[in-house]
């Protein structure tokens, strides 16, 4: 009994401690956001980039509908300053939710970089 509980144990183990294959970044052509790192760290970065909104809730759109509404404006406002700044990709895209009186702010944050 204990044996087969050894066994058990020893095989779950090595299920969840499995290791998955790397993720393939597109073509150079091609603009990429991930909210991770580059695994292979074969990149050069180019700018930090930052934008922020406020956040409010207009008359008949839930708080999640704002929300995502504005997180999709604040990507694409840094998408844009990056491949002004001449990156193909930004690594580590983060948002943050700052509450203030009455209201919030809602700040993006990444790293252009060209790979």
């Amino acid at each position: 009994m204990m044996r087969i509980l050894a066994l058990l144990s020893l095989a779950f183990f090595a299920v969840n401690c499995a290791s998955f294959g790397q993720a393939n970044l597109p073509p150079k052509t091609e603009f990429f956001v991930t909210t991770g790192d580059l695994a292979t760290k074969d990149y050069q970065p180019v700018a930090l980039l930052e934008s922020r909104r406020i956040l409010c809730t207009p008359c008949g759109m839930t708080l999640e509908s704002a929300y995502t509404s504005l997180e999709e404006s604040l990507k694409k406002d840094l998408i844009d300053k990056a491949k002004a700044a001449g990156a193909n990709g930004i690594i580590e895209l983060h948002f943050q939710v700052v509450p203030m009186s009455g209201l919030s702010s809602i700040q993006a944050a990444g790293l252009a970089v060209r790979y």
